[in-house]
């Protein structure tokens, strides 16, 4: 039957059963099971004794009354004292005494609770011999052969399972349908699926044995080596007989077709158990879930879809059902919305009771894959709530949800984690030794953290728990020693990779192939080729075969070096090639990197067009290079006709836009688009036709070439960076923040504010925000084209995103004291200068006010600066105060443009040379000359028509008559520098005259 049912467990079946049952050909070959070493074996324990030798007579009738039954009051007393002390040998004591009391009438000793009890004690007590004796006591069509046949299944205790089914046998029993459904069952759990086979084929000879139940535990079976032809053929069988299909029945069928990888046949399944008007229970929509999770089916909608109907029909999700929700979900992508939802199945699942380990294990792995692992705090704090003990299953699932660039509040969560995670250890180690499954799931949950801790940079608690583990465990093993090498090999620190493999070592413990990999890239972080030799040599001499990653972490080495060693990248791949290694798409990425760092343009697209033709799909990193690389040598043209060419590939490979699907036999038209955009173009248009060439195998590379371009092209020519963002989002790809805030930038710098301004629109509607450079460019753009209340929007706008990631990034009480910090996203000075400016222009001085406000905040620094670079701002805003008659708050801002001047001063003092006695002195003398002069010509100054507006207003006042002297003297100090500065020449050195 299938592939689970081979020779070796043949059994035969007599021809007239077959037809005296009127089953076809086919079923009839399906049930036969022939193998010599099957036959002796179920013979061995079929064949009956004779008749003169059974232990017991043909059955009587039960004593009428109870006080004819063995089992009296009084030994009911002392058989439930002693079961209740544990004294199992007391009890079957007191059962022996009451069986040889009752003779040989067949009826039973213990009512079925005591029966039940005492069946679970022998077990719990690690004693099913006991149990077995217990069996032997009874007659056999009345012993209890069932009952502690399910509870070896239930333990998992395989051997007396069969011993059970021997002892049954002997005593001239056929199989029933409960004996075969739970031999079945025993034997499948325990990975004998084949024996639990010819099982079934042996019981279907019996047609007290043709029941369902049969037919769902032999289904079941098929599940465990998916077999699902096997599982279709005893469909067929059970469809000859007439049996339906009960719940049950679909259940063991979908969670076979998971098994087998058949998702379709699942919902497939589920659809027709719906049609046949039977209730889904909620093992039918675990084993849905978890036949989507093992499949990696991807629909969330109809993963969401199943889950409501099930709240529809009334079913209450349990741990199992949810648990395996999550394990689904996380093979599929989410929208926010979507992930909302699935956090509302774990709100309602605790409206029941509290969730278990399992779930939170499967929600946080769930997190992980989602990239949302700030959400794992929230997780943790319902664990403690639901009063969850942390298992290593959970602590792990914890840990690799922590990323790299975690928060602090999910670094202190992990940490607390960490801490108790060693509590719990030491605990278990004081307590006994651990259980060999324990002690290895807690060192996968080290592991774990060991990798966490060495991502997030703390060496010193890294070191605090590996020595922990070498003291008290669980002790380390390979994948421990590797995840250091890597987390010091992440930041270039020899000396403990070294440290820790000299422990590892020591331990007996053989490297392995990630092992070098680990310790080469250590050495390409240091840039020590050199060395990185030597490791790649020693390697071998232990007995690691070079694979890829090593011969990759070496190129890596020599192309981080730079220099002379670039070259040896090169030969290394070719000795690479000798071995037999093909080069991967991250061995051509650095090759790729020498090339950029050596500026040779013509090699990297040759390397290019050679991984193409090698089947080697690029990456996003490669085209990034390339594009860099023609962007350096102003070589754009080439950087667009390349992705122009891709573009039009992946447009023709999908024509929907959807370039994502993941087609990989579309990689072989950017062979010739990189040909034909390189040197020697016109030897690509021959590649672009042939079917042999590789392609962008995504979407993904498409959206991520054109980002980088656009940004490339944004501060060269906007006109063709907006086109290829038409182009972009023409293939259904989405441009990045960064490219939005190139364009954005570009624009305003290129005065075509209006088409900036509806950028800045399309990144807010994408729930963006800009920067403080595109917003402030934005911002000074539109004040130039005088579109005040937009420049006033985008300013509001950054405003209320800078307080907004303020308060989510203080805490509670610190969220309402003081007001923003150095570090928030805000428009520079030059923006709030144009601001200032604009309204001033337009007579707007109490909008000028607010922003000359904000602007005097920015510091000395920033003013000093504004004070050369804005000097239009200053003017307006001192003669439109002087129209107005605000001579106070001109001679005001007058005030702070001088301290701004003489900060401005003080800084160009310190950058002067320096004329000691130890350099040449007429050569210092002229270049101070020469710093002079250009510090003249860049001397912060007012128009003297501003000046001169500012003395007339204060000869008008009589209180302010007595500034006129300041304002004049700023105007005799700007006429001299002015002097100075056409005066000023370097002095020519003498060629006659050595210098001293």
């Amino acid at each position: 039957m299938g592939t689970i049912m081979p020779a070796c467990l043949k059994l035969t079946c007599q021809p007239q059963i077959l037809q005296r049952h009127r089953r076809s050909a086919a079923c009839r070959q399906q049930l036969m099971i022939s193998c010599a070493a099957g036959e002796r074996r179920w013979v061995a324990v079929s064949a009956a004794p004779p008749a003169a030798t059974r232990r017991f007579s043909a059955p009587r009738q039960q004593p009428s009354s109870d006080r004819d039954h063995p089992m009296d009051h009084s030994r009911n007393a002392h058989f439930d004292n002693a079961l209740r002390a544990g004294r199992l040998d007391d009890a079957l004591a007191v059962l022996q005494e009451a069986a040889a009391a009752g003779g040989i009438t067949p009826i039973p000793l213990l009512e079925p609770h005591r029966n039940r009890a005492l069946i679970q004690a022998c077990f719990a007590r690690n004693s099913p011999d006991k149990a077995l004796a217990y069996l032997q006591l009874l007659h056999p069509r009345i012993a209890p052969w069932s009952a502690v046949m399910k509870e070896a299944n239930k333990r998992r205790d395989l051997p007396t399972l069969l011993r059970v089914l021997a002892a049954r046998e002997a005593t001239g029993l056929s199989l029933d349908h409960r004996t075969t459904t739970s031999a079945i069952r025993g034997l499948s759990a325990a990975g004998k699926a084949q024996d639990a086979m010819a099982i079934f084929c042996r019981a279907w000879e019996r047609r007290e044995c043709r029941t369902v139940e049969v037919v769902n535990a032999a289904i079941s079976a098929c599940a465990s080596q998916g077999s699902w032809q096997a599982a279709q053929e005893i469909v067929a069988v059970m469809d000859e007989e007439g049996i339906w299909p009960d719940s049950i029945t679909f259940n063991a069928l979908i969670n076979v077709a998971g098994a087998a990888g058949l998702m379709d046949e699942a919902v497939r399944l589920y659809d027709e158990l719906k049609a046949a008007r039977l209730s889904p229970t909620p093992f039918t929509y675990a084993t849905l879930f978890t036949a989507a999770a093992k499949t990696g089916y991807g629909d969330i909608s109809w993963l969401l879809k199943t889950f409501d109907e099930m709240i529809a029909s009334h079913v209450e999700p349990n741990n199992w059902v949810v648990s395996a929700l999550y394990s689904a979900a996380s093979h599929m992508h989410c929208t926010p919305g979507q992930q909302d939802r699935l956090f509302a199945v774990l709100a309602l699942l605790r409206s029941y009771g509290p969730a278990n380990d399992t779930v939170y294990s499967s929600l946080l792995t769930f997190i992980q894959r989602q990239g949302i692992q700030e959400r794992a705090v929230d997780v943790w704090a319902a664990v403690k709530q639901d009063g969850v003990k942390p298992t290593p299953h959970i602590l792990s699932a914890l840990f690799a949800a922590c990323p790299p660039e975690a928060s602090s509040a999910l670094v202190e969560v992990a940490l607390e984690a960490a801490d108790e995670m060693q509590a719990l250890w030491i605990s278990a180690v004081r307590r006994a030794a651990p259980k060999p499954h324990y002690e290895r799931d807690m060192l996968v949950a080290y592991n774990a953290l060991l990798h966490f801790l060495g991502s997030i940079g703390k060496l010193q608690r890294t070191l605090a728990f590996y020595s922990s583990m070498r003291r008290r465990g669980p002790t380390p093993d390979v994948v421990t020693y590797n995840t250091l090498i890597s987390s010091t090999a992440a930041r270039g620190n020899v000396r403990d990779a070294m440290l820790f493999f000299s422990d590892m070592v020591d331990a007996d413990i053989e490297p392995t192939q990630r092992t070098a990999g680990a310790l080469l890239n250590c050495y390409a972080k240091a840039r020590d080729p050199t060395s990185a030799r030597r490791v790649f040599e020693g390697m071998q001499l232990l007995g690691v075969k070079p694979n890829l990653e090593m011969y990759t972490s070496l190129v890596d080495a020599c192309v981080a070096a730079g220099g002379k060693d670039t070259e040896m990248a090169f030969e290394l791949v070719d000795e690479m090639r000798r071995q037999g290694l093909a080069p991967s798409v991250v061995t051509y990425g650095c090759l790729l990197a020498a090339c950029e760092k050596q500026g040779d343009v013509s090699r990297a697209f040759k390397l290019y067009q050679q991984a193409c033709k090698e089947g080697v799909v690029p990456s996003d990193q490669m085209h990034d290079m390339l594009i860099n690389m023609c962007t350096e040598a102003q070589r754009l043209d080439d950087a667009v006709d390349l992705v122009k060419r891709l573009a039009r590939t992946s447009l023709v490979s999908h024509p929907s836009g959807q370039g994502a699907a993941g087609q990989a036999s579309s990689g072989q038209a950017a062979a010739a688009a990189a040909a034909a955009a390189g040197p020697g173009a016109t030897a690509a248009a021959t590649g672009a036709g042939s079917s042999g060439a590789a392609s962008v195998s995504s979407g993904g590379l498409h959206e991520h070439t054109l980002n980088s371009l656009i940004r490339a092209l944004c501060s060269k020519n906007v006109d063709r960076a907006l086109r290829l963002l038409s182009l972009l989002q023409t293939m259904g790809l989405r441009a990045s923040k960064s490219t939005y805030l190139s364009l954005i930038t570009g624009c305003a710098k290129a005065s075509r504010s209006t088409v900036a301004y509806d950028l800045y629109r399309s990144l807010r509607s994408q729930a963006m925000d800009a920067d403080s450079a595109s917003a402030s460019a934005l911002i000074v753009s539109l004040c130039q084209a005088n579109q005040l209340d937009v420049a006033e929007t985008v300013y509001n706008d950054m405003l209320a995103c800078a307080w907004r990631r303020e308060l989510e990034g203080a805490p509670g009480p610190q969220a309402r004291r003081g007001g923003l910090s150095n570090h928030a996203q805000l428009p520079d000075e030059d923006a709030l200068a144009a601001l200032v400016q604009a309204f001033a222009t337009s007579s707007d001085l109490r909008s000028a006010a607010k922003y000359y406000k904000q602007l005097r905040r920015v510091g000395k620094v920033g003013l000093a600066a504004v004070a050369v670079s804005q000097r239009r701002m200053w003017e307006a805003l001192i003669e439109n105060n002087c129209r107005q008659h605000r001579v106070k708050q001109a001679l005001q801002v007058f005030d702070d443009w001088k301290a701004a001047r003489d900060d401005w001063l003080a800084a160009q003092q310190q950058h002067l040379p320096n004329n000691d006695r130890h350099r040449n002195r007429p050569v210092a003398a002229a270049a101070a000359s020469s710093a002079a002069a250009a510090a003249a010509a860049r001397y912060p100054k007012l128009s003297s028509v501003t000046l001169a507006f500012l003395e007339a207003c204060c000869r008008s006042e009589p209180e302010h008559e007595w500034r006129i002297y300041d304002v004049c003297a700023v105007m005799r100090q700007q006429r001299e520098l002015k002097d100075q500065a056409g005066l000023a020449r370097p002095q020519k050195q003498s060629h006659h005259v050595r210098p001293a």
